[in-house]
C-alpha cells in the first residue's frame, strides 16, 4: 500500500490477538516505505481463550488453559496489568472442578459486566449450564444464573440492551428481565413462552416518541424480543415469536423500580405482536436491524430456519428458509428467496442486507430494509457475506466445503476491486478501519495448515503468520471506538490498477476467453492428436464442447416488481372482502 493511500497512517493503531497452544499474542499493523508490516509480541503463555473488551479494548478477558479460570487485564500499551480473577483459584482442586468447567465468556456491550459460562456434569452426563455474573472492573461477583441449553448454545442465554439498561435470561420457559444497574436484586419483569428453544433481543430501543407516546411522563423505551418456540408433536407447529418490554412482559412482585420507571405495570399484553407458525422447522436464527432506518418506527427481523431433513432430496445439508417480519401492523407480507439459505447479514447503518441463497453456484441478493431486492451480485462459489464496518466493503466468499474465493466488493459503485483465494478459512474479519479483510485456519476445525493472512480490500496479501507445528486457537481484531477511523473510499492508486486490468482483459478478447474456455483432454489438443475429418490446426477449436458445467450469472440491477406472491393475492382478496362486508354494512339503513 502506498503512502498515498487514505488508509496509509490509520493502520498504526491496527492489532490483531491470537491465542495459539504456547502463547496469547499481539500483531500490529503500522506503514514502513509504503508496505504494511507486523510486529509481533507474545504477550501471556498457557491462554486457552481470550475476549477484548468493548468498545475500545482496553481490557482483556483470558481463560487459563490449565486452571480453567478466567483472569481480567488492563491493556495498558504493549503491557497487561492484571484486575481480577473471577472466582476462586483454589476451588479448581476441588470436588465441584469434577462438575463444572468454564467453556466460554462474554463481556456486555459496554464492558461493565462479564458472564461466564460453565459446563455442568453430574456421573458424565450434561447437566445443563451454570452462568456468573461479575463487575469486569472489579471482579465482584453479582449473580448467578442456570440454563438448560448446551454449551455450545449457552452464551445466548443471557443477552443485553445495547446501553445495558436492562438483562435478559433464559431460564426454561421464561423469558427473565433484569435491570441492567439492579442486578443482584433479581428479575423484575417476567415472559412466558411454552418449547422457548431460543431467542434475541434487538439491538436498538424504540424511544417513546417514536411510537406515539408523550415523553413528559419519562415512559421506558420499548425494547423488542424474538422467541422461537420448537415443534413438540406432529400436530403442533413451531412458532416465531415477537414481543415488546415492558408490554409483553408481567411484572414480579418486586417488579418496581426506581432505576427503570415502568417495569411495574402488572398489565401486560400476553399476546406476541407477531406470531408465525411453520412446520418442518428444528433451528431458528435471528437477525435483527442494527438500525432503525430514517422513517421507520420499528426494527426489521429476518429469520433463518433450518431442518436436518430435505423431503425433496435436493440437499445434503437439509432444508433452510429466510422470513422476513416487520413490526408494523398489517404490514404486507414480503416474498423472500427459495432454495437453500447460505448466509444473512445486515449492512452496518441497518438501511438494507444482503442474502446468499440457492444452489451452486449460489446467488447473492442486495435488498431494501422494507423488503425489495435491489441488486443481484452475480452468481459463484461462494456461501458467505461480511460487511465492512464502514459499510463501503463487502466480501462474498466461499469458505467451509468451498475452495476459498474471496470477491471484495465496492457496495456503492456495485463493482470488484480484489479476489484471492483463501483455502481452509475457519474464521474471518475485517478490520476496524475497514481496510483490512483477515482469514485464518484455527484448530480444532483444522488441526495442519494453522495460520492467517491479511489481505487489502484490493486483494494483496499484506501479511500472512504460520504456526507449524503450533496450533492457531483464535484470532480477533482488537476493537476501537466507533468513529475512530473514517469512511474512505478506494484509494486512486486500487482504481487505477483495476480500469487496466479491465483495460487488459477486454484487449485480450477472444484469446484470453479461449484460454479460460472448458476443458480439452490433452490427446485433442492442436499437436497432439487429430480429430477425424478435421484439419490439425483446427482441432482445438473442434474439440471444444458447446456447453459449460456452470454458466455464471453476471451481476445485474434488479428492477421492481409489481408481481404479487400467492400469499400476498390471498390476502389482499381477503381484505377487499372486508372492506366490502363493512362497506355493505355502512350503507344499510337503520331499524
Amino acid at each position: 500500500m502506498e503512502a498515498g493511500d487514505p488508509a496509509a497512517g490509520a493502520t498504526a493503531c491496527l492489532e490483531v490477538g491470537y491465542a495459539s497452544k504456547s502463547v496469547l499474542g499481539r500483531i500490529r499493523l503500522r506503514q514502513a516505505d509504503g508496505e504494511s508490516v507486523g510486529d509481533e509480541a507474545s504477550v501471556l503463555r498457557g491462554a486457552a481463550l481470550f475476549r477484548y473488551a468493548p468498545p475500545a479494548g482496553d481490557a482483556l478477558l483470558v481463560l487459563d488453559a490449565t486452571s480453567r479460570v478466567f483472569r481480567v487485564y488492563r491493556c495498558a500499551g504493549g503491557e497487561l496489568e492484571a484486575v481480577a480473577v473471577l472466582g476462586s483459584e483454589e476451588s479448581s482442586d476441588e470436588s465441584a472442578s469434577a462438575t463444572e468447567q468454564n467453556v466460554d465468556a462474554r463481556f456486555s456491550p459496554r464492558g461493565t459486566f462479564v458472564a461466564t459460562f460453565a459446563r455442568v456434569r453430574e456421573q458424565q452426563r450434561d447437566c445443563g449450564t451454570r452462568v456468573r455474573i461479575y463487575r469486569a472492573a472489579v471482579g465482584e461477583p453479582v449473580l448467578t444464573l442456570s440454563s438448560s441449553l448446551s454449551s455450545t448454545r449457552a452464551a445466548t442465554a443471557v443477552q443485553w440492551t445495547a446501553d445495558e439498561a436492562l438483562m435478559f435470561h433464559a431460564a426454561g420457559p421464561e423469558i427473565r428481565a433484569y435491570v441492567g444497574t439492579e442486578l443482584a436484586r433479581g428479575y423484575v419483569a417476567r415472559l412466558r413462552v411454552p418449547g422457548l428453544q431460543s431467542f434475541a433481543v434487538a439491538p436498538c430501543a424504540v424511544p417513546a416518541a417514536n411510537i406515539g407516546i408523550s415523553s413528559d411522563g419519562s415512559p421506558p423505551p420499548t425494547h423488542y424480543l424474538a422467541a422461537f418456540s420448537a415443534q413438540s408433536t406432529q400436530s403442533t407447529p413451531a412458532r416465531l415469536l415477537v414481543f415488546s418490554y415492558p408490554g409483553s412482559f408481567t411484572a414480579t412482585v418486586s417488579g418496581a423500580s426506581t432505576a427503570f420507571p415502568g417495569v411495574g405495570h402488572h398489565n401486560a399484553s400476553l399476546e406476541p405482536l407477531v406470531s408465525r407458525s411453520l412446520f418442518r422447522v428444528q433451528d431458528a436464527e435471528f437477525y435483527w436491524s442494527p438500525r432503525i432506518t430514517p422513517g421507520a418506527t420499528t426494527p426489521v427481523l429476518l429469520v433463518k430456519t433450518s431442518t436436518d431433513d430435505d423431503p425433496s432430496g435436493k440437499s445434503y445439508y437439509g432444508e433452510s428458509r429466510v422470513h422476513y417480519l416487520s413490526l408494523v401492523a398489517d404490514a404486507p407480507e414480503t416474498a423472500m428467496p427459495d432454495g437453500p439459505i447460505h448466509d444473512v447479514a445486515w449492512a452496518p447503518n441497518g438501511r438494507e442486507f444482503i442474502i446468499v441463497h440457492g444452489y451452486a453456484p449460489a446467488r447473492a441478493t442486495l435488498y431494501h430494509a422494507r423488503g425489495a431486492a435491489t441488486f443481484e451480485f452475480g452468481t459463484g462459489s461462494r456461501n458467505r457475506v461480511c460487511w465492512s464496518p464502514h459499510g463501503r466493503f463487502l466480501a462474498l466468499a466461499g469458505f467451509g466445503n468451498l475452495p476459498g474465493p474471496v470477491q471484495i466488493w465496492d457496495r456503492n459503485k456495485k463493482r470488484v476491486l480484489g479476489e484471492f483465494q483463501a483455502e481452509c478459512t475457519t474464521a474471518w474479519a475485517w478490520s476496524p478501519c475497514s481496510r483490512y479483510f483477515m482469514t485464518a485456519v484455527t484448530h480444532p476445525r483444522m488441526k495442519v495448515d494453522n495460520g492467517l493472512r491479511v489481505f487489502g480490500y484490493d486483494g494483496r496479501c499484506v501479511f500472512e503468520r504460520r504456526f507449524h507445528p503450533d496450533w492457531l486457537y483464535q484470532v480477533e481484531w482488537r476493537p476501537v471506538p466507533e468513529n475512530t477511523y473514517p469512511d474512505r473510499p478506494a484509494s486512486p492508486r486500487v482504481l487505477q490498477a483495476l480500469r487496466e486490468r479491465e483495460r487488459g482483459s477486454h484487449g485480450n478478447g477472444e484469446a484470453g476467453n479461449a484460454e479460460r474456455g472448458a476443458y480439452i483432454p490433452p490427446h485433442l489438443r492442436a499437436g497432439r492428436g487429430s480429430v477425424p475429418g478435421v484439419a490439425a490446426d483446427e482441432g482445438v477449436m473442434a474439440a471444444a464442447p458447446a456447453f459449460r458445467l456452470h454458466e455464471h450469472e453476471a451481476p445485474r440491477k434488479v428492477e421492481p416488481s409489481h408481481t404479487l406472491t400467492k400469499s400476498q393475492l390471498k390476502n389482499r382478496k381477503r381484505k377487499e372482502r372486508e372492506a366490502r362486508k363493512r362497506s355493505t354494512a355502512s350503507d344499510a339503513p337503520s331499524t
